[in-house]
């Protein structure tokens, strides 16, 4: 069969971390690293975009019912023509309040700009010690002033790590608290 298998994740509940079966200890060390490292930055950020008050709410809800927000590593293989169309993940918006990825070394992360109509290949224009910010659908929900990114991920020849975490909450369907 010539099924191409696009990618791997692994995906950490930043909540449920002593649940995850981790592969070795090394890997949860740095995983857990990580995380606290985005969190932090992730509450700076929101902060400055939507306010002490929106941080606050973010905690109690976490502090209530656990924190959803996730850390993922994908691994895309790449192993075709990067002339694919499909790309290695389709054009989507995050559901959560602030996603985070560190700039790969292998480029792939498009953004599209709303005002020149054009997706835009943000890695490229940063170096692997950057950290991309991206507002994702709750954060647009409780500041209108800045709508949720739409991004996407392009092939590439080579394969290419992305780690990426996402700061969320508990709500329901209309993104209720």
């Amino acid at each position: 069969s010539d099924v191409y298998k696009r990618q791997e994740q692994f995906h950490v509940v930043v909540g449920a971390e002593e649940l995850v079966a981790w592969p070795d200890q090394e890997l949860e060390a740095a995983v857990c690293d990580a995380t606290r490292m985005f969190e932090e930055l992730a509450a700076e950020t929101l902060v400055e975009l939507g306010g002490e008050e929106l941080l606050d709410k973010w905690r109690a809800n976490v502090d209530e019912f656990g924190d959803p927000s996730v850390m993922d590593l994908f691994w895309y293989y790449n192993k075709r023509s990067a002339e694919r169309e499909e790309g290695n993940m389709g054009d989507h918006l995050d559901p959560g309040f602030i996603t985070m990825t560190c700039c790969s070394e292998v480029a792939g992360l498009e953004v599209f700009d709303e005002m020149d109509q054009q997706w835009v290949d943000v890695e490229a224009m940063h170096s692997t010690e950057d950290v991309v910010v991206m507002c994702g659908e709750q954060f647009d929900r409780f500041c209108r002033e800045i709508s949720a990114t739409r991004h996407r991920v392009r092939s590439n020849t080579d394969p290419r790590l992305s780690v990426v975490y996402e700061m969320r909450s508990h709500h329901d369907d209309d993104g209720n608290w």
